[in-house]
């Protein structure tokens, strides 16, 4: 199935997640059935793939009880990221930037390490850096395998390490301000949010 428009006239629908799995992701020909849930107010996307052309999230505009959306910064274009910047704002989840810094991998927390001694409570309270596994065992990013990955489908990523990862950020910093600003002109001239 990818045809979602049987939603649509649900009016009682206040939380919705489409998702695939790990080996399969769900189609969605479009998002036109959005317009229909008017009281919709948590949307989470898993492992989906969009089938249509930006801007394919222009109909998450009519969603005016919209409180949360989840989704990851990797699985539609950049575009839609940007649209859903500029017409979703004071929607949690809404706010994408145009990089996030990833680690790949984490280490154990040296033991000569202030933190490494600090309260569990503390630890969570002060120390978000920090985590505490199952097992009690405190780690830390990995510095050596940490990451910007670029908002969008394919966007792409730059090792933070690289000489030319801050000129990188920058560069697609500046592209995404761009797509914003292309989207607000569509809705300007177009829509209504």
């Amino acid at each position: 199935m990818k045809d979602f428009s049987g939603l649509a006239g649900i009016g009682s629908l206040r939380y919705l997640r489409i998702d695939g799995t790990l080996d399969w992701k769900q189609p969605i020909s479009d998002f036109e059935f959005l317009k229909g849930l008017p009281n919709l107010e948590v949307l989470s996307f898993g492992q989906v793939i969009n089938k249509t052309e930006f801007p394919a999230f222009l109909p998450i505009t009519f969603l005016r009880m919209l409180k949360k959306i989840k989704m990851s910064s990797t699985a539609f274009d950049a575009k839609e990221y940007a649209l859903m910047s500029v017409a979703l704002q004071g929607v949690e989840g809404a706010n994408w930037q145009p990089y996030y810094r990833y680690a790949y991998s984490s280490i154990p927390l040296p033991r000569d390490d202030i933190r490494y001694h600090l309260p569990s409570g503390i630890i969570k309270a002060n120390h978000p850096e920090v985590t505490i596994t199952y097992t009690g065992e405190r780690t830390i990013n990995n510095p050596k395998d940490e990451w910007f990955e670029f908002t969008g489908k394919g966007a792409g990523r730059a090792k933070c390490s690289s000489h030319d990862s801050k000129s990188r950020c920058e560069e697609y910093a500046s592209l995404f301000e761009s797509m914003k600003d292309e989207v607000r002109k569509l809705i300007g001239s177009n829509y209504f949010i």
